[in-house]
């Protein structure tokens, strides 16, 4: 079996919207993402956002979207 390494769109509109609301809410984009991708990576897709998390330890928040 293949392992899925993406996102469906259901996912990243989910992820979206959710960083869209802590934003909003004037969270700085890189501590919500970053709270996003610790959030996930509790969770079962460790090896999607892995990428993410690293271009965020590089204080990348564009690189880390861009990965996931």
């Amino acid at each position: 079996m293949a392992k899925n390494d993406t996102l469906d769109t259901e996912d990243k509109v989910r992820l979206l919207r959710q960083l869209a609301f802590h934003v909003h809410r004037k969270v700085p984009l890189a501590e919500a993402l970053l709270e996003l991708v610790e959030q996930e990576l509790r969770g079962s897709r460790r090896r999607v956002y892995r990428a993410a998390a690293e271009a965020l330890a590089e204080d990348d928040p564009a690189k880390a979207l861009h990965a996931i």
